[in-house]
């Protein structure tokens, strides 16, 4: 298992980043156009207890497995720099639901750690002389 995440690090990263983002951009839309958008919380439907600690949860396992893997300080920096504010502002989000910022700011980093993610990907791949077509 532990070999499985460290080898596909990346795709999990990318992956668990992308699903938050619809997760907390998406989700208000069915929110907002059904009948149940009292029961919404900070602006999204959860859909079970604690999913936005779980996203922040993938966020962190994937930025240790990908920046263990990378020669480069920047992209350390940066994945860990990306999760750690992403997992504060969600956090923040939960506890504080009137601090609306910190949810703009878990969007800006869901975003950062994609880019990031996608990056390293395809470095790695060109690295190991993949094509990648």
């Amino acid at each position: 298992m532990i070999r499985m995440i460290k080898k596909y690090a990346d795709q999990i990263g990318i992956s668990g980043s992308v699903l938050c983002l619809i997760h907390c951009t998406v989700l208000p839309l069915f929110g907002i156009l059904s009948a149940g958008a009292s029961s919404t919380t900070h602006g999204h439907t959860h859909f079970f207890v604690g999913d936005d600690l779980f996203f922040a949860l993938v966020a962190i396992v994937a930025a240790y497995f990908a920046s263990k893997n990378t020669q480069k300080p920047i992209l350390k920096i940066l994945f860990w720099t990306f999760s750690i504010l992403f997992s504060i502002s969600l956090v923040t989000s939960e506890i504080y639901q009137s601090f609306y910022w910190t949810i703009y700011l878990a969007h800006f980093c869901a975003f950062g750690l994609i880019v990031t993610h996608a990056y390293h990907f395809l470095e790695s791949r060109k690295r190991v002389g993949c094509q990648l077509s």
